[in-house]
């Protein structure tokens, strides 16, 4: 890793009403590609009891006051690219109609690091009209009900 230094030092000083503060700057510049300072993140979202892929979920990876996010394409792979290197990120997957996936990993400067979630369908609470009348193995219902 070639690092092209620009040493600067800037030292300033305030007085201010028996306040003695000093800063320091210190510069260097990196050329650029030679010097990764992010990791990235690739995966891929599936159902949990069937493995079937989740196309077009989200996928949020919270660091520090920034969020990461993008969403699975037709084959359920995501990647995120540019996140600092960090410990213990929570990964979340977040489609409508499937219960959350979570997941944890550590990102590490220059690597790709590899984290696959799974979430579960969420089921339809049904509720009958009739007093909850019960339904009974070989009946035919008719059902309606309005995507929430």
């Amino acid at each position: 890793m070639k690092e092209m230094k620009l040493r600067s030092f800037i030292h300033i000083i305030f007085l201010s009403n028996m306040f003695f503060f000093i800063i320091t700057v210190n510069i260097t510049a990196v050329r650029a590609g030679e010097c990764a300072v992010t990791g990235t993140l690739t995966g891929k979202i599936t159902v949990s009891l069937s493995g079937r892929c989740i196309p077009n979920a989200l996928v949020t990876v919270p660091v520090a006051l920034l969020t990461f996010k993008t969403a699975s394409d037709s084959a359920g792979i995501f990647t995120i690219t540019g996140i600092p290197p960090g410990k213990k990120y929570a990964i979340r997957a977040n489609k409508k109609g499937y219960k959350s996936g979570i997941s944890f990993a550590s990102i590490n400067t220059g690597d790709i690091t590899h984290c696959d979630l799974s979430m579960s369908l969420l089921y339809l609470k049904l509720l009958y009209p009739n007093g909850g009348e019960s339904i009974y193995a070989g009946s035919e219902v008719n059902i309606s009900w309005d995507a929430v």
